[in-house]
């Protein structure tokens, strides 16, 4: 077990200090060269020259991270053991990303100008990239894995992630937001969770693994739903309400407001809820 710490140790520091500083500094070339013929230039093709050299510096590192992730194997969705063969490759993939989620200008630059969204998610192969409607520092950690649909809309800070670590092993399931959604500010979207159509995810909302939601339901403001909660079309859930995991929620029902219903309850369709249900 020592060796294996001790290798991702290695690769958490190849990529830190040696991979990252590469794409910045062949980034940053342009730059290099434009002062290196200065002496041959007019002081108008300086100008330009330097001035686009300082525009392509971000276009450069994003398109290099892109093409680094693309060219790494695909890691396919499931249970991963710790320190096998694939563990490594998503972790390396993770750690190369994680140049743009953790810059909040290059994170931006991504999200917001729809261009350089298009390509860049392009080459890494998120589906759907040219109709999602994202607000800003909005972090989508595994972007092969997310599919936000047309006409979609992601408020401020809200993460999306698709993978998580449960019961000591990595866990990577795709995440699908259907379209005409609005998913609030401050909200986390874990793997496998599943939206329907024109659904309202309210601010500070969590949505744990693997939670179904169907088409035209709300669930509201600070809301917690757990891991596995199947919720049907037409439900509204309450603010600051509390969804143990496993429950089911059929088609139509209404949960009110600061409510706790616990685990591996049903609640039938239609039905009304407006006490703890534990």
């Amino acid at each position: 077990m020592k060796k294996e710490f001790i290798f991702t140790e290695l690769l958490v520091q190849l990529s830190l200090t040696i991979i990252k500083p590469i794409i910045f500094i062949i980034a940053f070339s342009p730059f290099v060269i434009s002062i290196i013929c200065q002496k041959y230039l007019s002081n108008l093709h300086f100008f330009i020259s330097i001035s686009l050299s300082l525009i392509l510096f971000p276009v450069l590192t994003l398109l290099l991270i892109a093409i680094i992730f693309k060219l790494l194997p695909n890691v396919p969705n499931g249970k991963h053991n710790f320190f096998t063969k694939n563990y490594y490759i998503w972790l390396f993939k993770d750690l190369i990303h994680e140049t743009v989620v953790t810059s909040s200008f290059l994170n931006n630059l991504v999200i917001r100008i729809k261009p350089v969204r298009y390509i860049f998610y392009s080459i890494i192969g998120m589906p759907n990239k040219s109709f999602i409607i994202l607000a800003n520092d909005v972090r989508i950690l595994d972007p092969d894995r997310v599919h936000v649909g047309k006409f979609t809309f992601i408020g401020i800070n809200t993460i999306l992630s698709g993978h998580i670590i449960r019961s000591g092993r990595l866990v990577l399931e795709k995440i699908h937001i259907g379209n005409n959604n609005i998913v609030g500010a401050f909200c986390s979207v874990a793997c496998g969770v599943k939206t329907g159509n024109d659904c309202k995810i309210d601010s500070f909302v969590t949505l744990n693994n693997n939670v179904t939601i169907g088409n035209n339901s709300v669930v509201l403001g600070k809301s917690l739903i757990d891991s596995y909660v199947k919720i049907g079309d037409n439900v509204r859930v309450g603010k600051s309400c509390i969804i143990g995991t496993n429950t089911v929620i059929e088609d139509k029902a209404i949960i009110g407001d600061y409510l706790r219903i616990g685990s591996n309850k049903i609640i039938k369709k239609g039905e009304i809820i407006k006490t703890d249900i534990l």
